[in-house]
């Protein structure tokens, strides 16, 4: 792949070879081909250029799913302007953060910001809204923005292609900047692990400020010549609707979703045969949701992805051209890594490369990991080593077959008496058991052993509370004894950060704040 050529270029390349696939946007009743989709990018970069947005200028994407969104997005990388998508759900204070700490010097509203809100910012110098003005000092609408027009006299490359704002689920957000050329080695390496070709439909479900979304799927589906269905309201209703409307045949997105879609009983009554290709990432999926995904849409190909914003959204894959690795393996594991990266698992207290099935921090090198955090060198000196390593922050144990099974996160490692215990390890036994939806395990202070295990637990039924005795002797049949949570604690929901993960470090600050009233053997409830 041609080092210096932008995502607007491979699609301009796209639109040659399969000028007539399609890109359908679903709640605006809209259906493009690659050829009509393509002018209208090339309209959308006349009107940018007429705004007076220039090569290095940075304009930040708000918004739901919709046309204007991805072709702001290839629009963006014709002119080499910085794309920098904003997620549509965070508070006046979070938006604020995001245009600040980017410089953003425009703005596209598409879902409308609150009208109480006040977006103004000593960069903002445009918006574009479908909206109100009343959070702007200065905004036009989008019938203002396309009546002016001016020629972009050429394509222009620029290696920064857009400003990814990390979850921020342990600290506040950061910018990782994202390369043009690093984005689509990994976006094509995860389309071509999915075995996508012409005759494929993918449905995206997931939100395009994501980067999972914007980068991972819409990056270069188009280069296999798929077409695309773009649903704004993605629930799982609608999803199963549109298999069965579009007759899409892969699709990918968080494990609860997909489950979701699985379980539904919609998939009973329409006609959902087409859909084959099926991957997760994002989070923990347990094997037996996997099962269960795989026998509702009657499919063994159902695979995992592993990344982070940082290393351009993919490090691992489960690919489907490998006939070696079973579904078992697939479901069980996050893949092989990718060939455009080099890894190593590092033990997180000598910082030594370990090997083979011991268990360690994933850290990546390569040339598609992020140029940094945008004018944040003290953390983006945390983030990757001088000799180039990038922390991903995750604990791993890689098997002899080159398979990379995830164990949790570093900061979710609980010392106690000396002992590291992995959250994940009793998360995943915890949810296995009959009579829990969900658990988050954390380590609560103590003031002999350092710290303590307590589970957060949300049950099937929220009406019966199953005995803890049995679930302790549940646990002691894979972990042991000393790793068995010695608090539990009942919610009906955990706390989610904008992008839907969940807020580990509150369910921490609620258990410390009730840490006098933790009682044992019983079900501590404080909502």
């Amino acid at each position: 792949m041609n080092s210096e050529i932008t995502v607007y270029e491979t699609f301009v390349e796209s639109t040659q070879k399969f000028p007539n696939q399609k890109i359908i946007f679903p709640d605006e009743k809209k259906e493009f081909t690659y050829t009509t989709f393509l002018k209208f990018v090339d309209d959308i970069a006349e009107s940018i250029t007429a705004m007076g947005a220039k090569y290095d200028d940075h304009l930040a994407i708000y918004g739901l799913n919709c046309s204007l969104w991805l072709g702001t997005l290839y629009a963006c990388s014709k002119l080499g302007v910085v794309a920098v998508p904003v997620i549509s759900r965070l508070s006046n204070t979070e938006i604020l953060h995001v245009l600040n700490t980017a410089e953003c010097k425009y703005l596209f509203d598409f879902c409308a910001i609150k009208k109480e809100y006040d977006i103004r910012t000593k960069y903002l110098e445009m918006v574009v809204t479908l909206g109100d003005f009343a959070p702007y000092d200065k905004a036009i609408n989008f019938d203002t923005f396309f009546a002016s027009k001016a020629k972009a006299d050429k394509v222009h490359y620029n290696r920064l292609y857009s400003i990814q704002f990390t979850s921020g689920t342990t600290s506040a957000s950061k910018g990782a900047m994202e390369k043009q050329d690093g984005i689509q080695k990994t976006s094509y390496a995860f389309n071509n692990a999915l075995m996508l070709n012409s005759d494929d439909i993918f449905l995206l479900q997931l939100p395009l400020y994501y980067c999972y979304g914007n980068v991972l799927i819409a990056t270069t589906f188009h280069k296999f010549g798929a077409s695309l269905v773009v649903p704004q309201k993605i629930t799982v209703d609608v999803c199963v609707e549109l298999v069965a409307k579009y007759h899409c045949t892969v699709t990918g997105g968080v494990p609860e979703l997909l489950y979701g879609m699985a379980t539904s009983e919609m998939v009973k009554t329409l006609d959902v045969s087409s859909l084959k290709k099926i991957v997760f990432g994002g989070s923990f999926c347990p094997e037996r949701h996997a099962i269960k995904i795989t026998k509702s849409f009657n499919t063994d190909l159902l695979t995992v992805a592993y990344g982070l914003t940082e290393g351009a959204t993919l490090t691992c894959v489960a690919d489907l051209h490998d006939k070696t690795m079973t579904m078992n393996q697939r479901i069980n594991s996050i893949g092989k890594a990718i060939d455009c990266v080099e890894t190593r698992v590092v033990d997180i207290a000598t910082g030594n490369v370990i090997g083979d099935d011991e268990q360690g921090e994933l850290q990546v090198k390569s040339d598609v990991i992020m140029m940094g955090y945008y004018k944040d060198k003290e953390n983006t000196d945390k983030a990757i080593t001088a000799d180039g390593w990038l922390h991903t922050g995750d604990l791993v144990a890689r098997s002899s077959d080159g398979l990379y099974h995830m164990r949790g996160r570093c900061k979710d490692i609980i010392i106690r008496n000396g002992e590291n215990i992995s959250a994940a390890q009793i998360e995943n036994r915890l949810i296995s058991f009959k009579a829990v939806k969900n658990a988050q395990v954390i380590g609560v202070s103590d003031d002999n052993l350092g710290e303590t295990i307590a589970a957060v637990v949300i049950l099937k039924d929220d009406s019966v509370l199953p005995d803890i005795n049995e679930i302790n002797q549940f646990l002691y049949t894979e972990i042991a004894k000393f790793k068995t949570p010695e608090f539990y604690i009942k919610v009906t929901s955990y706390p989610l950060n904008a992008s839907g993960k969940i807020l580990k470090r509150s369910l921490r600050e609620m258990a410390e704040k009730n840490r006098s009233k933790l009682q044992k053997g019983v079900w501590n409830i404080f909502e």
